[in-house]
């Protein structure tokens, strides 16, 4: 088990390109070592709670400790497909909901690069790729 014990303290976390990192700390402190080595790691999607302009102060700070523009870009804030929640369980749902539309969004992007492809929606938009030879 492994557990944070102060706001700076290094945790190594197994991060790939097929995680999602979702910080949903109420002390925004407490985040930053996690940010920096998340976005060194490049997941899929990585999000943190808090308001835009809590979001602004996370990223100037990610900045100044040595991210570049395009590692900081990475971070999703305020988390969610609707921002402005305050019921914990909404902002679980909205939060889970947006970790699936860029998932199912690079799939898609994935998927365009190959050459013969059908891509259907159906009547539920749900996505299905048909690949062929």
């Amino acid at each position: 088990q492994k557990s944070m014990t102060t706001p700076t303290a290094a945790i190594e976390l197994p991060i790939d390109a097929y995680s999602a990192v979702l910080l949903v700390f109420h002390d925004h402190e407490w985040e930053q070592a996690v940010l920096m080595q998340a976005a060194q790691q490049h997941p899929f999607f990585i999000g943190a709670l808090g308001s835009r302009r809590t979001h602004a102060m996370r990223v100037e700070r990610l900045k100044q400790a040595g991210l570049t523009e395009a590692q900081c870009a990475q971070v999703h804030g305020p988390i969610g497909l609707v921002p402005s929640l305050r019921n914990a369980s909404l902002i679980a749902v909205s939060a889970l909901a947006e970790i699936l539309l860029v998932l199912r969004t690079q799939i898609l992007f994935y998927f365009l690069n190959i050459k013969r492809f059908i891509v259907v929606f159906d009547r539920m938009f749900q996505l299905t790729i048909i690949r062929f030879h």
